[in-house]
């Protein structure tokens, strides 16, 4: 079998795998980075990194995230592997089975234990532009650097504490004619993120544009079977609505002037509430601001919006606020006698 060059080959310890699960099989596909066909990276699963991976299913933290890899890996790997052995300067050699996830990423797995130095030797006969171990555990990472193995901390596992800061960035004047100029308001990310200065754009992104325009960054949302979500496609700048301005709030197909009882009072409330407290794509929100600035009434509109269990239906056969009593009464009922 003739060798692929590989962009990437990566180590990953188990550690990685039960925090990150099938995102693993998203984060290192190098299609999604080049246009290039012949352009892959290559995951390499070692047969007792594997073993420890069956080890830590058992393990309710992980389980979740760890029976949803197995099941894409077994997915993936049923489509056909071929076998790829290879011999070093030791006149050992290593059995590689070598696979396809994806047009931008292989996975190889190694049969039997392997020594970690030899297979990082064996595998540099791939010629791979980087090859790599990823460890979130910083006692392993330091006994691979002491035996001269190339090793560095899991980047999809890690965000840089910069981003919290930048829940709300601005905008130039160039990026907002361009918004008002193309169909719909809306640039592909890669377009976007052309108008900073080597800044990457995240998902729910808030772009103030001049005094009184937002822009915010939304993707098609991919989810695992366990509600996870996995990956966003198609990661869009998209211009607010002119209509948005009047800080009406949306649910379902519902359009209300306030939120029981609370009316945000400026473009920032509205945004934090709507596309951030209200938004079942967002788990984890930070509310900062001075005093007086509504971070508590905000909480407590969310707080009330996670107790709540509508449907459609409903929403429009009753008014906004008896629904809610009804659903709290009913809920501190069930909870009073249950």
């Amino acid at each position: 079998m003739t060798k692929t060059k590989y962009h990437n080959i990566s180590i990953l310890t188990s550690d990685v795998y039960a925090k990150a699960g099938s995102k693993i099989f998203v984060e290192f596909d190098r299609g999604k980075k080049s246009d290039s066909a012949d352009d892959k990276n290559l995951l390499v699963l070692p047969r007792d990194i594997f073993d420890e991976l069956k080890y830590l299913k058992k393990n309710p933290k992980y389980q979740n995230k760890l029976e949803e890899f197995f099941s894409d890996l077994d997915n993936y790997t049923s489509k056909g592997m071929n076998n790829c052995p290879i011999e070093n300067d030791k006149d050992k050699k290593l059995n590689f089975s070598i696979g396809q996830i994806s047009t931008g990423l292989d996975i190889a797995l190694v049969d039997g234990a392997s020594d970690l130095s030899y297979l990082v030797n064996s595998l540099g006969s791939f010629n791979p532009d980087e090859l790599k171990i990823i460890s979130s555990n910083p006692e392993t990472r330091f006994d691979y650097k002491s035996k001269k193995l190339p090793v560095e901390a899991p980047k999809i596992l890690l965000g840089d504490i910069s981003i919290l800061n930048q829940g709300v960035i601005n905008g130039s004047k160039n990026l907002e004619a361009r918004l008002n100029e193309v169909e719909n308001n809306i640039l592909p990310i890669e377009e976007a993120e052309s108008f900073f200065d080597k800044k990457e754009l995240y998902m729910n992104q808030v772009v103030r544009l001049g005094k009184e325009d937002y822009a915010i960054v939304e993707g098609d949302i991919s989810r695992g079977r366990w509600g996870a979500i996995n990956r966003a496609d198609n990661v869009r700048l998209r211009l607010l609505h002119p209509r948005e301005k009047s800080k009406k709030i949306i649910l379902g197909k519902q359009v209300m002037p306030s939120f029981i009882g609370l009316t945000p009072r400026d473009m920032t409330q509205y945004i934090a509430l709507q596309y951030g407290l209200l938004n079942p794509n967002v788990s984890l929100l930070f509310l900062v601001g001075g005093a007086g600035s509504g971070k508590t009434l905000l909480s407590y509109a969310a707080a009330m919006y996670q107790r709540l269990e509508f449907s459609e239906k409903g929403l429009k056969d009753k008014n906004w606020e008896t629904l809610l009593l009804d659903q709290l009464l009913n809920r501190e009922l069930m909870i009073l006698y249950t």
